[in-house]
């Protein structure tokens, strides 16, 4: 639909009374360029009872995951909308490709976390980010900020043992949270397979804080083979894994 579509889109949905009603909405392989999703960021606010929001396979780049960002935080109706948001997939979005000063800034991403405190899902896989985004997630993680997630998704970026281990260690302090987790995805990034001992290790340390965390789970392991990257999984009713290849 390209950027005029996106703007086109935007106008109805805070033109119509239907989009209150809205759940799911996708716009994902449109071409929409930074411009078209910062449209769609602006008109979220007509959508308060949006559920899943899907704009993979765009070129929002560093400026259209800025302004959706934005968006998301800014007044009382975007506040709701984003409030009701369970699932976002900002895949495939170049957001990690541009000026090197530019998309080290993740307020976008902080902004994004701060709003959307129901979501359960978030794939940022294939942006080309690097460890600094892991370290936002966890500080949020850390902070009981993201209490609904249950999977993250970043395959395909530019993370390292740093930013794994970051995000693990966000989860051993967030119990209540690692209890409800399912899946976090790092495969087809810069982990060393020289550094497989390492992950096997922080992957052991997050399962031995789960085993001793308030009731317990019934059975945890961990494993690293070389070519097949490190995984590992946990059950306590629902089940947690974290996977890296």
């Amino acid at each position: 639909i390209g950027q005029r579509g996106a703007k086109s889109l935007a106008e109805a949905l805070v033109g119509k009374s239907s989009a209150g009603s809205l759940a799911v909405l996708n716009v994902s392989n449109n071409a929409l360029d930074p411009p078209g999703v910062a449209s769609i960021g602006r008109a979220f606010g007509s959508c308060h009872r949006i559920r899943e929001l899907d704009i993979s396979f765009n070129n929002a780049c560093f400026q259209g995951v800025y302004a959706f960002g934005e968006g998301l935080g800014r007044g009382e109706k975007e506040e709701e909308a984003a409030l009701s948001l369970r699932v976002l997939n900002v895949s495939h979005n170049n957001i990690g490709r541009g000026e090197e000063e530019e998309v080290a800034d993740f307020s976008w991403l902080r902004m994004l976390l701060r709003a959307c405190r129901k979501l359960s899902s978030l794939d940022l896989s294939y942006n080309l980010l690097p460890d600094a985004a892991a370290a936002v997630i966890a500080d949020n993680i850390r902070l009981g900020a993201v209490s609904s997630l249950t999977r993250i998704f970043l395959r395909g970026n530019r993370l390292s043992m740093r930013g794994t281990h970051q995000l693990l260690d966000a989860f051993r302090k967030n119990l209540r949270l690692s209890f409800r987790f399912h899946q976090l995805t790092l495969g087809d990034n810069n982990l060393d397979m020289d550094e497989e001992d390492n992950i096997a290790q922080a992957i052991c340390a997050y399962d031995e804080a789960m085993q001793h965390g308030e009731g317990g789970l019934r059975g945890a392991g961990a494993g690293a083979g070389a070519g097949e990257g490190a995984g590992a999984g946990a059950g306590a009713g629902e089940g947690a894994g974290a996977g890296a290849g």
